[in-house]
C-alpha cells in the first residue's frame, strides 16, 4: 500500500485574514471576477479557483463562509467547495451567484 500525503494550500489571498473581524463571514471566490468585484469594492476575498480538495480548509472552523461565482458554469464547481467547507465544520456556508449587472457583464 503507497501512503501519498498531499500537502494542502491556503485559498490566495489567506494572510488578509489577519486583519479580518472574526465576526464577520469570509468570502471564498472561485472565479477572479467574483474575487476582483469584492477586492475592487475594498473587502476581503479569498480566491480557491482549483478543486476544493488542494485546499486546507480547515480556518472555516466555526466561522460563516460565503462561496462566490460569477456565472451558472461555475455552480457545480462552487457546490463541491461549500460542501467540503461544511465538512472542514463551518458553522454556515452560503453559495452565492454575484449578479452580473454588478460585475458589469
Amino acid at each position: 500500500m503507497i501512503n501519498r500525503q498531499t500537502q494542502k494550500y491556503r485559498p490566495t489571498y489567506f494572510k488578509e485574514l489577519a486583519r479580518h473581524p472574526n465576526a464577520n463571514p469570509i468570502l471564498i471566490a472561485i472565479d477572479w471576477r467574483s474575487v476582483n468585484f469584492i477586492r475592487n469594492h475594498k473587502g476581503i476575498c479569498l480566491l480557491c479557483d482549483k478543486s476544493p480538495c488542494y485546499y486546507d480548509l480547515s480556518f472555516c472552523y466555526q466561522r460563516e463562509i460565503w462561496v462566490l461565482y460569477s456565472c451558472q458554469e461555475h455552480f457545480l464547481t462552487a457546490m463541491r467547495l461549500g460542501r467540503n467547507i461544511q465538512l472542514s465544520g463551518a458553522s454556515k456556508v452560503l453559495v452565492l451567484l454575484i449578479a452580473a449587472k454588478w460585475l458589469g457583464g
